[in-house]
C-alpha cells in the first residue's frame, strides 16, 4: 500500500524498519532468529518487487518511460505502466514471500503478546490530528491525480509538485521549507539529470546504436529469436546488479544500450526497455549492497550476507522468466507492442 503513496523504496523501508525491528522484540530471542530473518527479507524484497509495477514507486520507473519517449516510443502513463507492470510485480511479490517462508519457517506460530501490544499501542495513538489528516488527504489527492493523469492531461511531476506545493501552503499547510530542506537529496538531481543527459547524448550521436551492433555481432544475438533476446538481456541485467549500488544509476546507464539492442533487432523501443527496466528497478535482491533499502535491513543485524543471495538468485531467475512470458503473451494482448 505505501508503494502507491511514497515515491521511494527507501523511505518505506525506513518507515517500516522500526515497527519490524519492534515486532522481532516481541519474540525475545536472543541474537539472530529465523522470524527475524524473515520479516526482514520480506520487507525489502517485496518493497523492491511490487515497486516494479507502480509508475510513481521508484526512481527508475519514470526515467524508463523518458528513454522510451527518446527513442521514438510512446507516451506511457500512470495507470497504463500499472496494467502493464502490475500483474507480473503483485504475482513475483507473493512467489518471493512464499519462497521467504519456506526457507526462513519462523520459530513459533504467532506472535507472544502480539495482539495486546498492538491493541495498547492504537490506543496510546489516540485520534488522528489535523496534521495527519490534512497529509492523507494531500497524498490521496496525489494518487487520483497520477490514476486520472491521461484524463485531466495533466503528467505525474506536475501533479507531484503541486502535492508538495500543497504542504508548504501557509496557515493550512503542515511543512515550512526549513524543516524540509535538510532532508532533501539534490544529489539524486544530478544523478538522474546526468545520467538521462548522458544516456541522450549515446542515442543522439548513435554511440548507442554502434554499441548495440558490436554486441549483436560479437555474441551472435541477431539469432536469437525475440523471447530468448528478452532472457538474455534481462539476465545481462540481474548479472549486474553485482556491480552497480543503486538502481537509477544502473537505469541511465543502461537503458540505451537496451533500447538499441531492441531497434537492432527491429523491435519497438518499449519491448526490451520495459522487461529489462522492470527487472533493473524491481529486482535489486542478489545482494545486500545492491540498493539502500537491502543495506538498512542488513544493518540490524539480523541477516547474514548470504541469506540475500540465498533468496534473490531463485526469485532473479524466476522474475526473468515470468517477465519473459508477460513480454510474449500478455503484453502483446494489451496492444503494448503496437499490435
Amino acid at each position: 500500500m505505501l508503494s502507491f503513496l511514497v515515491p521511494s523504496s527507501t523511505a518505506r523501508v525506513a518507515i517500516l524498519l522500526p515497527v519490524c525491528i519492534s515486532v522481532i522484540e516481541l519474540f525475545k530471542g536472543e541474537g539472530r532468529t529465523k522470524f527475524g530473518a524473515n520479516l526482514l527479507l520480506t520487507l525489502t524484497m517485496t518493497n523492491c518487487t511490487i515497486a516494479a509495477g507502480i509508475l510513481t514507486a521508484t526512481v527508475p520507473n519514470p526515467v524508463i518511460i523518458d528513454f522510451i519517449q527518446k527513442a521514438g516510443g510512446p507516451t506511457i502513463s500512470y495507470m497504463e505502466w500499472l496494467k502493464i507492470g502490475f500483474p507480473p510485480a503483485l504475482l513475483m511479490t507473493i512467489v518471493t514471500w512464499a519462497f521467504i517462508q519456506v526457507l526462513f519457517k519462523p520459530e513459533e506460530k504467532e506472535i507472544p503478546g502480539g495482539s495486546s501490544y498492538v491493541t495498547k499501542s492504537l490506543d496510546e495513538m489516540g485520534p488522528m490530528k489535523y496534521d495527519e489528516i490534512y497529509t492523507l488527504v494531500v497524498f490521496l489527492l496525489v494518487v487520483v491525480g497520477w490514476a486520472t493523469g491521461k484524463i485531466i492531461k495533466i503528467d505525474t511531476t506536475t501533479i507531484c509538485m503541486a502535492g508538495s506545493l500543497l504542504l508548504f501552503i501557509p496557515k493550512f499547510g503542515v511543512l515550512k521549507w526549513k524543516q524540509a530542506s535538510p532532508h532533501i537529496n539534490y544529489s539524486i538531481l544530478l544523478v538522474v539529470g546526468g545520467g538521462i543527459g548522458l544516456g541522450t547524448l549515446l542515442m543522439k550521436t548513435g554511440a548507442s546504436k554502434w554499441l548495440a551492433a558490436q554486441a549483436f555481432q560479437a555474441f551472435g544475438l541477431q539469432a536469437l529469436p525475440v523471447i530468448l533476446l528478452t532472457i538474455v538481456v534481462m539476465l545481462i541485467c540481474q548479472f549486474m546488479h553485482f556491480f552497480f549500488v543503486g538502481t537509477t544509476v544502473m537505469t541511465t546507464a543502461m537503458m540505451p544500450m537496451i533500447i538499441a539492442l531492441g531497434v537492432e533487432a527491429g523491435l519497438p523501443p518499449q519491448v526490451l526497455a520495459l522487461s529489462a527496466g522492470m527487472i533493473i528497478g524491481g529486482y535489486p535482491v542478489l545482494m545486500f549492497y545492491c540498493t539502500n533499502p537491502n543495506i538498512l535491513v542488513y544493518s540490524t543485524g539480523q541477516l547474514t550476507v548470504w541469506d540475500f543471495p540465498k533468496v534473490g538468485i531463485p526469485i532473479a531467475i524466476v522474475g526473468c522468466i515470468v517477465y519473459a512470458i508477460c513480454a510474449a503473451t500478455y503484453w502483446r494482448w494489451i496492444g503494448v507492442f503496437g499490435g
